[in-house]
């Protein structure tokens, strides 16, 4: 008895669908639009990537605290966190479109302004940005294939 799903002789498929994904059928020929959707997919993924980079810095910037002033002189001038974001958006080696993007604070204490000391309460602004820009993420993915060839 043979094994389901495996081939043996005199196995003949049931019917195949002929209706084929990206292939248009107009007039008398079938144009195939995988060539033209495979070239534009890098470029319409990467403007995702810098969308939802942009957005998560930008979130993550305006709810960084910012202490109204300063306690001792040696502390920071208020704002300096939220005014310390940088964004690095790293280049496919082979397309040359943008495949990650990095939102980084350089103010030295960001990270116990994050997650808190034993001393500090935590007043967390990176990570709940990065939660909410995964809902974007996710959601122009869902809409990414309006940004392609039809």
């Amino acid at each position: 008895m043979p094994m389901a799903g495996v081939a043996h002789k005199g196995y003949r498929p049931q019917s195949v669908s002929r209706r084929t994904i990206g292939t248009v059928k107009a007039g008398r020929g079938a144009f195939n639009l995988f060539p033209a959707i495979a070239d534009a997919f890098p470029g319409a993924l990467s403007d995702v990537v810098t969308e939802v980079t942009d957005a998560i810095a930008q979130d993550a910037s305006s709810n960084a605290p910012v202490e109204a002033e300063k306690r001792y002189p040696s502390d920071p001038e208020p704002g300096t966190l939220r005014d310390s974001w940088d964004v690095k958006l790293r280049n496919s080696k082979t397309t040359g479109e943008i495949v990650t993007g990095r939102v980084e604070f350089k103010a030295p204490y960001a990270f116990y302004v994050e997650v808190g000391t034993v001393h500090t309460r935590a007043q967390p602004f990176l990570v709940p940005a990065v939660m909410r820009g995964r809902a974007l993420f996710n959601g122009l993915v869902e809409k990414l294939e309006s940004r392609l060839p039809r």
